[in-house]
């Protein structure tokens, strides 16, 4: 993996940036998840939040960082209601880019962030999860990485081999790190859809 540049310094507006994320375990994924969202919320130009389909430890740790945490229990109001909250949730706090950890945080917020009008959407592959399942979780897998998804995120090297060969998309990054960190985050974020100015400054960024 390439050496990565330092992060960018994005326009004096700060970015608003939301993550989707199932929250009802804190085991790798969700750590991860709450490593990079408290890190990126100490830059003056983002503004993180996040979109939880469970209350736990997750959203505990998140709101006790400073991080403005929505809760829209999944058990409630299943799948429709989970995409037409989030779609509200996105433009009222007039997000620009979502960033998506897991199978159906990705169909939720892929689908929302549309809805929304979002100018970007971030997938985040903790593991091959759904790819090894045949039949509709596949395919909406491969629909959400080809019609809502601008960067796919791998957590390793391993897994940043298996998902070109699965899923189409237009750009796929990896992080070696046991935790991918900002400037990782920052690095593979690049995508036209992110503002005009805010693209401009990803250009610069090796590719």
């Amino acid at each position: 993996m390439a050496r990565l540049p330092a992060c960018p310094k994005l326009p004096d507006e700060p970015l608003r940036v939301c993550h989707l994320i199932s929250g009802d375990l804190w085991a790798g994924a969700e750590v991860q998840a709450a490593t990079l969202m408290a890190e990126l919320a100490c830059r003056a130009d983002l503004r993180v939040r996040a979109i939880l389909f469970n209350r736990g430890e997750l959203g505990r740790r998140l709101e006790r960082d400073g991080i403005p945490v929505t809760v829209l229990p999944e058990s409630e109001i299943g799948l429709p209601g989970l995409v037409w909250r989030s779609r509200r949730v996105l433009s009222r706090e007039r997000i620009e880019l979502v960033h998506a950890h897991g199978h159906k945080e990705h169909l939720v917020g892929g689908l929302a962030a549309r809805l929304a009008g979002v100018g970007a959407i971030v997938r985040t592959h903790h593991g091959k999860g759904m790819l090894n399942r045949g039949g509709v979780h596949r395919w909406v897998e491969a629909a959400g990485a080809r019609w809502w998804t601008d960067r796919m995120i791998a957590v390793s090297a391993e897994l940043g081999e298996f998902l070109p060969e699965r899923l189409p998309c237009r750009r796929i990054g990896c992080s070696t790190s046991s935790c991918l960190g900002p400037r990782a985050w920052l690095f593979w974020l690049s995508s036209p859809g992110v503002r005009t100015s805010a693209s401009e400054v990803w250009s610069s960024v090796p590719r």
